[in-house]
């Protein structure tokens, strides 16, 4: 779990860095014939939403760590 969760963090910030290079319009080869013909993709601006959300992180939320638990017999069963 906590590796997908990381794996999200990265996927979600590899998304944010190429739509603020303009890497998400359109297709990969119009991206590509773009660079070729010497041109820049234009940088978007970012959501002021997205911003704030991210200004307002404020860590970990404390509280339990999990939402159940086990209880192992005190002694082993023998057949």
């Amino acid at each position: 779990m906590l590796r997908t969760n990381s794996r999200l963090d990265k996927m979600s910030f590899a998304r944010r860095a190429f739509a603020e290079r303009g890497m998400m319009a359109g297709t990969t080869s119009s991206y590509t014939a773009m660079l070729l013909r010497g041109e820049q993709p234009a940088e978007e601006e970012a959501d002021d939403q997205e911003l704030e959300d991210d200004l307002n992180d404020m860590g970990p939320v404390s509280g339990p760590k999990v939402l159940s638990s086990i209880e192992l017999a005190r002694t082993p069963r023998r057949f």
